[in-house]
């Protein structure tokens, strides 16, 4: 059941996870890509800082279970710290990526509006995660290793997937960039750190963690924007056992 204040233009669901000890989890919460049995829409942007071009609908997670282990677990939902345009196309298997500007400089290159002086400015580095769109449209998030300053600024991530269809496949020039950051970065948005939730270290034990089916637990901040859910899986894992929610206008 949802709130007839959020008109509900669609719903998503993660599929069920299964953790690898020490090892992060994590999984893109993608935007609402359209009405149902639509494309995948690509949110490429003709000129940066335009959020109505990036789609709408925000995301709002209603219901989250996770089963851990023997281990308490620190699970959270990303939402963008900013974006950016990827510069060159990247070719599936690449692995590098080359960016327009640092989306950890807020102070120069915020694109949700005014520099937002609650978060000082936070450079793009090593262990940050990013979400980026695919030729195909869809979403794939990755772990940054290694930043290179540039100009331009290169990122080393894992082997681009190829994508469905796509040609060429991999990452089109142009195509948006999350900077998500890691788990304990300040969001500049709100100046709060990113939502996160403990579990309970219980073998076994399944826990409904959220469950907000009116209005939703967490929300994307922006329409048409991804969120992240991570797991750091430490020293033993968890499962995710079920993520879902709706996008709404709201």
């Amino acid at each position: 059941m949802y709130d007839a204040g959020f008109p509900i233009l669609g719903t998503f669901s993660l599929p069920r996870i299964l953790g690898v000890d020490a090892t992060p989890a994590f999984a893109v919460i993608p935007p609402f890509r359209g009405g149902a049995g639509g494309p995948k829409q690509s949110w490429t942007l003709g000129a940066l800082g335009s959020n109505k071009e990036r789609g709408q609908g925000r995301a709002h997670v209603t219901k989250m279970a996770y089963t851990p282990t023997a281990t308490a677990h620190l699970l959270t939902i990303m939402r963008p710290l900013n974006f950016t345009l990827v510069n060159a196309a990247v070719v599936a298997g690449a692995t590098a990526i080359t960016i327009a500007d640092d989306p950890g400089l807020y102070s120069t290159n915020y694109k949700y509006g005014p520099p937002p002086a609650q978060s000082a400015d936070n450079p793009i580095d090593s262990n940050d995660y990013i979400v980026v769109q695919l030729a195909d449209g869809s979403w794939w998030a990755a772990i940054v290793t290694a930043v290179s300053a540039g100009p331009p600024i290169s990122l080393t991530v894992a082997a681009i997937p190829t994508a469905s269809g796509a040609s060429p496949p991999g990452i089109l020039k142009g195509a948006l960039l999350y900077l998500m950051g890691e788990p304990a970065d300040v969001n500049p948005f709100d100046g709060q750190v990113h939502p996160s939730i403990d579990t309970t270290a219980a073998t076994g034990v399944r826990e409904l963690l959220y469950d907000s089916p009116f209005t939703g637990a967490v929300e994307a901040h922006s329409a048409g924007d991804p969120m992240l859910w991570y797991s750091p899986n430490t020293t033993n894992h968890g499962t995710l056992e079920l993520l879902h929610g709706f996008y709404s206008e709201r």
